[in-house]
């Protein structure tokens, strides 16, 4: 039982960091698609809802399978995919908004979240690369360091994409 309350609490403390990076590229997007940066508490909560509700579906679909005895082909993981796409947008659509207090729009939503995964997984690929060509291994200090220089590099690139602007 330890066991299995340690890994709910995992999912969740990695689902609240991943939500601070994702908060991050969805003010990026956002501001591309919608031309204008929500507020980081707006974008979190978001990224947070929309993590928490694919991870739900994620699951489902795995008691799913465990029940039928099944596994999805590459067709139904496509599928899943774009279902996860469909409820991260729509999400988006409810939670962000604009200056005025307007939903951005199920199709700005949808953009968003296609944004975000492009950045995404030329991220993942790029770690991949990484530990590929200098032969590190899982280590913590590697990954915190990573990540965290991924992530000072978006907020970088908003920030300069911000003063280009004005």
């Amino acid at each position: 039982m330890w066991i299995e309350i340690g890994k709910i609490g995992g999912v969740i403390i990695g689902g609240a960091v991943g939500a601070l990076i994702g908060a991050v590229i969805v003010r990026l997007a956002t501001n591309l698609t919608a031309k204008f940066i929500p507020p980081f508490g707006m974008a979190y909560k978001a990224s947070f809802t929309g993590i928490f509700a694919i991870t739900l579906l994620g699951m489902l679909v795995g008691y799913i399978e465990g029940a039928t005895g099944t596994q999805l082909g590459i067709y139904g993981l496509i599928s899943v995919l774009g279902c996860f796409s469909l409820v991260y947008a729509g999400i988006l659509s409810i939670l962000i908004k604009d200056e005025e207090g307007r939903s951005i729009g199920f199709g700005k939503a949808y953009l968003i979240s296609l944004i975000q995964w492009v950045i995404e997984i030329l991220f993942l690929v790029l770690i991949w690369l990484l530990v590929a060509k200098l032969e590190f291994t899982s280590s913590s200090v590697f990954w915190f360091t990573v990540f965290g220089a991924g992530l000072l590099l978006l907020l970088a690139a908003m920030k300069r994409f911000r003063e280009s602007k004005q």
